[in-house]
This record gives C-alpha cells, sequence and structure tokens, in this order.
C-alpha cells in the first residue's frame, strides 16, 4: 500500500524493475534526442542565418530611410529657396497669396 509520508513499499524486485525501466527510458529518450537533434540541426542553422539576414535587411532598411527623408528635406528647402528666389528676381510676375486672416 501506498503511504504519502513515505517511501513505497516495494520489493527489490519492483525497485530493480522500475529503475530498469526509468534507465531504457532514459536512454531510449537519449538517443531519440540525438537523432532528431542531428535531423533537425540544418534546419537551426538555416533559421540563424535567415534571422541574421534579416537584422541586416531591417538595419539596411533603416539607413535608406533616413536617406530617403533627408533627400526630401533638402528637395523641398531647395524648392523654397528657388521660389523665393525667383519671387526677389521676378517681384512683379507673381500675384500675392492671399490668406484668410
Amino acid at each position: 500500500m501506498l503511504k504519502l509520508d513515505s517511501t513505497p513499499d516495494l520489493t527489490d524486485d519492483a525497485w530493480r524493475v522500475a529503475g530498469e525501466a526509468w534507465d531504457a527510458a532514459y536512454k531510449r529518450g537519449r538517443k531519440d534526442g540525438f537523432s532528431l537533434s542531428g535531423s533537425v540541426r540544418g534546419a537551426i542553422d538555416a533559421l540563424e542565418e535567415a534571422t541574421a539576414q534579416l537584422r541586416d535587411w531591417e538595419i539596411e532598411r533603416e539607413a535608406v530611410a533616413v536617406v530617403d527623408e533627408e533627400q526630401r528635406a533638402y528637395d523641398w528647402a531647395m524648392s523654397n529657396a528657388m521660389a523665393e528666389e525667383h519671387a526677389i528676381t521676378h517681384p512683379g510676375e507673381q500675384e500675392q497669396e492671399s490668406l484668410p486672416f
């Protein structure tokens, strides 16, 4: 009978069988684990490589976004500068903007 506050009453043969069962399960699990780890090793390497590639692409995308933003800012500033220059050099050609205030 199994008691909660002590070890089960098993004979020496029962302990031996239980120990052999655990040993067999451990050996099988170890064997399966090694065989699976070997068969999925290529997939793990591919995932690590893909993760590194994605990280590189993200860094590159951020760098391109910064360059694009700087180019847009430069283009806007040059457009304003050209408009101001044109307004100064040709004062009578443009009608003044009418503002609502």
